[in-house]
């Protein structure tokens, strides 16, 4: 994985920033030359990671709005059918002593 940092990274402070990030110097190394040949693509491709971020969190926001909806309606039919069992319960017991 490249650190967005990496690609200017190369300078007398380097020690500092590996040991800042928790790596060994050498692995900053690796990662700053990887990012030298790639020729320094990781800021364009974080604009468009920030962009499907966004629509994705759009996305999330409008499928979470959907579920509370179903959720809402499942809540009310489970009331509707609670009350009719409670209904038909009762008109079982009426007619059940009604036999005897």
């Amino acid at each position: 994985m490249l650190w967005p940092c990496t690609t200017r990274t190369r300078t007398s402070r380097s020690p500092q920033v590996a040991r800042d990030l928790g790596i060994r110097r050498d692995t900053l190394r690796r990662w700053i030359d990887a990012a030298d040949a790639q020729g320094d693509t990781t800021a364009r491709k974080s604009t468009k990671d920030d962009r499907v971020s966004e629509r994705t969190q759009e996305e999330l926001e409008a499928e979470n709005e959907a579920f509370r909806a179903e959720l809402k309606a499942a809540r009310k039919e489970n009331a509707t059918l609670a009350t009719e069992r409670e209904i038909l319960r009762k008109a079982t017991k009426f007619f059940a002593s009604e036999m005897h």
